[in-house]
């Protein structure tokens, strides 16, 4: 079985250069050989709480970006659809506006 300390020692050497995803695509398979029982061993190993990597491992076989922040359509909808009448009302003050844009 593999040894907190052998995967804290590959965990430091390139820690100091990834970034929040990269840690936890690597974090990630470094449990996937482990099986089920790798979580607890990776955790202890490398400091991060096992939700973070789970996660990546449940959307390991999702076909997502790896740059991928959020899930797709995730955020904010835009204004113009949920408030009535935005949209005309931005138009009628920009085509009233005083200013040219120089």
């Amino acid at each position: 079985m593999e040894t907190v300390e052998n995967i804290r020692r590959r965990f430091e050497a390139p820690s100091p250069n990834l970034g929040e995803t990269s840690h936890r695509l690597f974090v990630a398979s470094e449990t996937l050989p482990l099986g089920d029982s790798g979580v607890t061993p990776v955790s202890m190993a490398t400091g991060f709480r096992a939700r973070p990597f789970t996660v990546v491992l449940l959307n390991s076989g999702r076909n997502r970006s790896p740059r991928a922040v959020r899930r797709p359509s995730g955020g904010r909808k835009p204004s113009v659809e949920f408030q009535d009448g935005l949209e005309e009302a931005l138009d009628a003050f920009v085509a009233n506006s005083a200013t040219s844009g120089r």
